[in-house]
């Protein structure tokens, strides 16, 4: 049976625990635009109303490299009718020809074309394709969210551009702080990381030749003072998780932090968070005992939306100090993973299955 893809579902969104994340490589030998490779894993069809009994293809292509394309054989199981109305149905490897072992060159969607021969009509409500990362030493999973194809008379075939989802790619833009009454000469450092997989980073926030922590000033660092941090793409749910670490025993008061992301388009789109301020107080002897992690809120949404702020367990909102430790992120993922849900055999505890059936 060929290999499932497996998510753990925390909250209705999707993480991907112990993964070294998305390898992006540049997209030309020349240029900054970052793509990554992936292959086909499954492809999970949503029949709505009509189903059909015609032959039903699916051609998938890359982003980036549009003529680039695999068309799978026809999509159909020998003992079943596969495409009637209200079926939900997952297709494995096996089921894909010569597209099995296809590697895409993607920057952030698939061009998925829905095809069948016959004239009558069929209506697919979603498509959701599951791919793995193309190297051996990777096993990062990536999810393509296609909308509704409608199939009919002489419309034989529908194409669509699929961005990944329920997660985008976000990169860091800047960060403006306002320190409070107390600044301070210790070593501060910005984390970031994704809440879609294990992935963050960590880097000292400083200016050459400037005080940067001093008391009452307001600093912007642009993704630029932030190194390798600053270029990276993070998968992100909901919002990156954001924290702040210093050493030393020269006590930090924070009035107020705004982190701004980008969207991995060409004409970019910010995100803006709403941090709010932070207390670093006590003797850190090292970076990791003063750390305070924050619960940043979306500018951009809507009032009244259901996206809830991430808190970190015994964290007080307002203050850090010396000695309290915050569990770590894999560690909150493995008190997920622990639920007592039951799963079907042959999965590993804490991941669950998108959809079933699987033709395998």
């Amino acid at each position: 049976m060929s290999r499932i893809i497996c998510f753990l579902l925390l909250s209705g969104v999707l993480v991907n625990a112990g993964t070294p994340g998305t390898k992006w490589i540049n997209c030309k030998t020349l240029g900054s635009e970052k793509c990554f490779y992936t292959q086909l894993e499954s492809i999970t069809t949503e029949i709505g109303n009509p189903g059909t009994n015609d032959d039903v293809k699916i051609e998938i292509c890359s982003d980036f490299e549009k003529t680039d394309c695999c068309t799978t054989p026809a999509l159909k199981g020998s003992f079943s009718d596969d495409w009637s109305t209200g079926d939900t149905e997952t297709w494995g490897s096996s089921y894909f020809g010569k597209c099995k072992s296809k590697k895409y060159l993607i920057k952030k969607a698939l061009i998925v074309t829905l095809s069948k021969n016959g004239k009558g009509p069929l209506n697919v409500t979603a498509i959701t394709i599951d791919t793995i990362a193309a190297e051996k030493k990777s096993k990062e999973p990536e999810r393509f969210k296609c909308k509704a194809f409608y199939l009919g008379g002489t419309n034989i075939k529908q194409t669509q551009i699929c961005p990944t989802g329920p997660y985008e790619f976000l990169k860091f833009k800047n960060a403006t702080i306002k320190i409070g009454p107390d600044g301070t000469d210790d070593s501060v450092k910005l984390k970031i990381c994704s809440d879609a997989n294990d992935v963050c980073c960590e880097h000292k926030l400083s200016h050459k030749l400037k005080d940067d922590w001093h008391v009452n000033k307001t600093e912007t660092w642009k993704a630029k003072s932030l190194g390798d941090c600053g270029k990276k793409l993070y998968k992100i749910n909901n919002k990156p998780i954001i924290s702040v670490s210093k050493n030393g025993k020269d006590d930090l008061n924070v009035d107020n932090v705004e982190i701004t992301m980008i969207t991995n388009d060409d004409k970019p789109k910010s995100i803006e968070y709403g941090c709010g301020g932070f207390k670093l107080q006590g003797n850190c002897k090292t970076q990791s005992l003063c750390r305070h992690t924050f619960s940043c809120k979306d500018r951009n949404m809507k009032s009244g939306s259901s996206q809830q702020p991430s808190k970190s367990p015994n964290s007080n909102p307002s203050s850090s100090s010396a000695g309290g430790n915050k569990p770590s992120f894999s560690s909150v993922l493995q008190g997920n993973r622990n639920n007592g849900t039951k799963l079907p055999p042959g999965i590993p505890s804490g991941f669950q299955k998108l959809n079933k059936p699987f033709r395998s």
